[in-house]
C-alpha cells in the first residue's frame, strides 16, 4: 500500500488539555463588542427570558444589520425595513405570515444562536422574493380585502424593491476590486497553487477550520480540521474541539500527518505571524489561537513560505505555508 493510500487511517491525536480555564461569558463579550460598532445599550438587557428576547429583536447591531443601513443609527432598521415589506404580501395571510415568522425566527437566531453576515441575511430577502413570486402566481391563500391593505401593499412592495436596488448597488464594489486585482476571495488563487506537482497531493489545514470550507470547490486536496482533528468538507461545529490552539499544535499536526502519510501538508493562516510579541487571537466564536515569539521562529524554520494571498475584499486571504520545507 502506498503511502498515499494511507489518509483514512490516521487516527487523530488526544486533543492537550487547555492550559488556561475559559472564562465562556468574557469571551462573549468581547466577540459582541467586536461585532456591534457601536455601543447601545440595550432596555432589557438584564431582565428575564422575554425581555431578553425584546433585546434580541431590538439589537441594531445583531442580525440584520449589513443590507443597507446598518451601523449608521442606533435603530434596528434593516430589520424594520424588512418587516415594512412584508407588508408588501399582506393581502395573502399564508405568505405574510410565513415572511414574518421567518423574519421573527432568523433575527432571534442571529442575535442568541449564530452570527449573522451580509451572506446569511441575504438567503431571507432572496426568501421574501420568492414569496413575492409565488403571490404573484396565486398562491398565499387569501382574505377579507380592506381599503388600508392596498396602501400597505403599495408602501411594502415600494420598500422591497427599493431593498432589491440597493443590494444590486452593492455589486459595484467588489467588481470593481476585481478589475483591479483584488478579488472577493483567494479561495481560488489556493486552488491553482495546489495544481503544482509539488502540491497536488499535499494535505490541507488552516486556522480557522471554517476558512477551508470554499476549498472543496476548487480542488480535491484532502482537508484537515486542526479543531476538530478529522479529515472532511463541512465543518461540524462541537464543544469537544480544540477551543485553545496553539501554533506549536499546528506544527505539531503537520509533522505527524507528513510522517503518517508522506504527503506534503499546506497551512493557511488567516493571522499573519510576527515573533516580535505573544498574541492570543480571538478566531471564531469561543476558538482562539495563541502565539510565541519562540513558536513563530520554530515553525518557520519548519515551513516554507508558497505565496502571501492577500488582500482580499472578503475575509478569505491568507498566507500559504507548506511542511516540510
Amino acid at each position: 500500500m502506498k503511502k498515499f493510500d494511507r489518509i483514512e487511517q490516521i487516527q487523530p491525536a488526544a486533543p492537550e488539555p487547555s492550559r488556561e480555564p475559559v472564562d465562556v461569558e468574557a469571551l462573549a463579550r468581547t466577540l459582541r463588542k467586536h461585532i456591534v460598532q457601536r455601543h447601545v445599550t440595550m432596555p432589557f438587557e438584564d431582565d428575564p427570558k422575554f425581555g431578553k428576547v425584546i433585546s434580541g429583536l431590538l439589537d441594531p447591531g445583531i442580525g440584520f444589520s449589513h443590507l443597507a443601513f446598518g451601523g449608521l443609527v442606533p435603530l434596528p432598521v434593516d430589520a424594520i425595513l424588512l418587516a415594512i415589506s412584508c407588508l408588501g404580501l399582506v393581502r395573502k395571510p399564508a405568505a405574510l405570515a410565513a415572511s414574518v415568522t421567518a423574519l421573527v425566527v432568523l433575527k432571534l437566531f442571529f442575535y442568541f444562536v449564530y452570527f449573522s453576515y451580509y451572506r446569511h441575511e441575504i438567503l431571507y430577502v432572496i426568501f421574501l422574493l420568492a414569496l413575492f413570486w409565488m403571490v404573484a402566481n396565486g398562491a398565499g391563500g387569501s382574505w377579507r380585502h380592506r381599503r388600508w391593505q392596498d396602501h400597505a401593499q403599495f408602501a411594502g412592495a415600494v420598500v422591497f424593491v427599493g431593498l432589491l436596488v440597493l443590494q444590486s448597488g452593492r455589486l459595484i464594489n467588489p467588481v470593481r476590486m476585481q478589475l483591479t486585482g483584488v478579488p472577493f476571495s483567494r479561495a481560488a488563487d489556493v486552488g491553482t497553487l495546489l495544481k503544482r506537482p509539488e502540491l497536488s497531493g499535499a494535505i490541507v489545514m488552516g486556522d480557522p477550520d471554517t476558512m477551508l470550507e470554499p476549498l472543496a470547490y476548487y480542488s480535491n486536496n484532502p482537508i484537515w480540521f486542526l479543531r476538530q482533528q478529522r479529515f472532511g468538507r463541512v465543518v461540524r461545529l462541537a464543544k469537544d474541539a480544540r477551543h485553545q490552539l496553539s501554533l506549536a499544535d499546528v506544527l505539531a499536526d503537520a509533522e505527524r500527518l507528513h510522517r503518517q502519510t508522506g504527503r506534503p501538508v499546506v497551512f493557511l493562516s488567516h493571522v499573519g505571524l510576527q515573533d516580535r510579541k505573544p498574541t492570543n487571537f480571538a478566531v471564531m466564536f469561543y476558538d482562539r489561537t495563541r502565539m510565541t515569539p519562540e513558536e513563530v521562529r520554530q515553525f518557520e524554520a519548519s515551513t516554507r513560505l508558497v505565496a502571501r494571498l492577500r488582500p482580499a475584499v472578503g475575509d478569505e486571504d491568507y498566507d500559504m505555508y507548506v511542511y516540510p520545507r
